[in-house]
């Protein structure tokens, strides 16, 4: 079995958008990366109504990811 070579890359995490979508930076690329099994309320999408616990679904998630990443903006 053939190992995968390993690749050097680095993630800057820019923004938590809500509860379960955050904004990071990728290899100087900027990606929006939605977090699977993770289901809060929207807070962005304008075709959706607004729903209850937006916000603090928002806080938790960005108080979680303060928490583990050190290069938090």
């Amino acid at each position: 079995m053939r190992k995968r070579p390993k690749t050097e890359s680095s993630q800057k995490l820019l923004e938590v958008i809500d509860g379960d979508t955050v904004e990071v930076e990728s290899n100087d690329k900027r990606e929006t990366v939605r977090m699977i099994g993770i289901d809060t309320p929207e807070t962005v999408r304008p075709e959706k109504e607004i729903e209850y616990y937006r916000k603090e679904a928002s806080d938790f998630t960005k108080s979680r990811l303060k928490a583990k990443m050190s290069n938090w903006n």
